[in-house]
């Protein structure tokens, strides 16, 4: 009878531990809850650093949480700390690795702002695993695949991302660098006219483009694209370009009056001397033509021979 007693005993104390571990348990979980909101309220406010205090007792109170590491990792980057930000990042993926957007802001800040280029290739790998269609994800990819010298591997992510999301401008004008540099000019022009027709009023793209055109020897779409762009922004370079389109179509005085644009903001300018002399010279204006190639001569004689013969001749 003693024993069933005892059996008794201890089967209600166990049973009251049972339950205050699961008052403590849920206690714990409410405190958690109020750091964690307190917390946010702070950040909310720009008081990132208070926040943090917050954030910690959040995770002390429940260490089997992701939330409050990733609070706290939000913290960390907006008062530009981002080894800790990777770091409890890095505690709340492994608390949820099946969450993709965990990995995605890692693998963010190991790309812009760590420059751990390889690790965040590991990161975008996860989340396009988790999310195929992810089109920022792909994109990100390519970025660090550009920046650790993958240039093939950085156009598939590109191409990829396009598929997904046409209407991602950054993705079209990384690829059309790439194009740029293995000089594929006719895929370079592809990609920045996509990208223009979602930003028409972006001129630098025009420049670009009219730069492509001129490579491509298209004179007359690269005339179009540089007289677009001086009509919004004079430059110096840009009146240079297009002096050599016009050059190029044959529209002598138009290229005349570039080059001495480039002239007189750059007297040394050598190229634009040369360039003019050629306009002159086409003209039959051999007076103009002869001082613009003994301008080159003196400025450069032994870079152009051929001016300083020019000059010398008198032709």
């Amino acid at each position: 009878m003693r024993f069933l007693r005892l059996r008794w005993l201890l089967l209600l104390l166990l049973l009251g531990s049972v339950a205050a571990a699961g008052y403590v348990y849920l206690h714990k979980q409410r405190l958690s809850a109020g750091y964690l909101a307190e917390g946010r309220e702070l950040a909310q406010q720009g008081r990132h650093r208070s926040a943090l205090g917050d954030f910690t007792l959040a995770i002390l109170l429940a260490p089997g949480e992701h939330t409050g590491y990733l609070a706290r990792a939000r913290a960390y980057e907006a008062l530009r700390m981002p080894e800790q930000a990777v770091h409890d990042l890095g505690e709340a993926i492994r608390l949820a690795p099946g969450d993709a957007e965990l990995r995605y802001q890692r693998g963010l800040l190991l790309l812009a702002s760590l420059q751990r280029y390889r690790e965040a290739v590991h990161d975008f790998d996860a989340v396009t695993a988790l999310r195929p269609g992810d089109a920022l994800a792909y994109y990100q990819r390519g970025r660090a695949y550009d920046l650790i010298n993958n240039p093939h591997q950085a156009v598939k992510d590109y191409t990829r991302a396009l598929e997904l999301d046409p209407a991602l401008t950054e993705a079209w004008l990384d690829r059309a660098a790439i194009h740029e540099h293995f000089r594929q000019t006719d895929l370079q022009i592809a990609d920045l006219t996509a990208a223009l027709r979602l930003r028409p009023g972006a001129i630098r793209l025009y420049t670009q483009r009219g730069k492509a055109y001129l490579a491509q020897r298209a004179f007359a779409e690269a005339l179009a694209d540089f007289n677009r762009v001086l009509a919004v922004e004079p430059s110096v370079s840009t009146y240079f370009q297009r002096g050599t389109a016009n050059l190029n179509l044959r529209h002598f005085q138009a290229a005349i009056v570039d080059f001495t644009r480039v002239i007189r903001t750059h007297p040394y300018a050598t190229a634009a001397y040369y360039n003019r002399a050629r306009a002159y010279a086409a003209l039959g204006d051999a007076r103009r033509a002869h001082a613009d190639w003994a301008a080159v001569c003196e400025l450069d004689p032994a870079g152009q021979s051929e001016a300083c013969f020019r000059g010398q001749a008198g032709h």
